[in-house]
């Protein structure tokens, strides 16, 4: 699975997850939202023909988003 970064800066990174369904998607989020650094966790489906999830995750700046 090959995950390609859109944006990238010391608290957020947003990647898309080509291949990826909502079963992964929400695992990863979940283990994420786990983390206390992680403030925002989530991911899109802009529209179902087009399924490639982007997954937006953003940090208190304590960690990195990577």
């Amino acid at each position: 699975m090959e995950v390609k970064v859109i944006e990238e800066t010391k608290k957020r990174l947003v990647v898309e997850v080509p291949g990826a369904g909502h079963t992964l998607c929400n695992l990863l989020k979940n283990q994420l939202l786990q983390n206390k650094h992680v403030r925002i966790a989530t991911y899109v489906v802009k529209h179902p023909l087009v399924a490639i999830p982007t997954m937006i995750i953003e940090t208190d700046g304590k960690t990195s988003p990577r």
